[in-house]
């Protein structure tokens, strides 16, 4: 199965810990569903870190990077957040 992340999804999987979101990430690492990530929301998502909760940029970045090796990028905007 595969599943469209946003930015808002993203942010709770690194943040809250048990989460629905973690959850979904996890099984996207044990291989049970197909992350699809489009390239605006993980610039978002790493925006939403750095700016809204005060990560460095370098650990930003590393967040991002490992959503990016687990999902399939798309330039395609994906699901609006709304």
């Amino acid at each position: 199965m595969s599943v469209a992340v946003t930015p808002d999804v993203l942010v709770a999987a690194f943040v809250f810990p048990g989460s629905d979101a973690e959850e979904l990430i996890r099984d996207a690492i044990e291989g049970r569903v197909d992350l699809v990530a489009s390239v605006a929301a993980l610039a978002e998502f790493g925006r939403l870190l750095q700016e809204r909760l005060g990560w460095d940029g370098p650990s930003a970045a590393e967040a991002v990077a490992q959503v990016a090796r687990l999902s399939a990028v798309t330039d395609s905007p994906g699901p609006s957040t709304g």
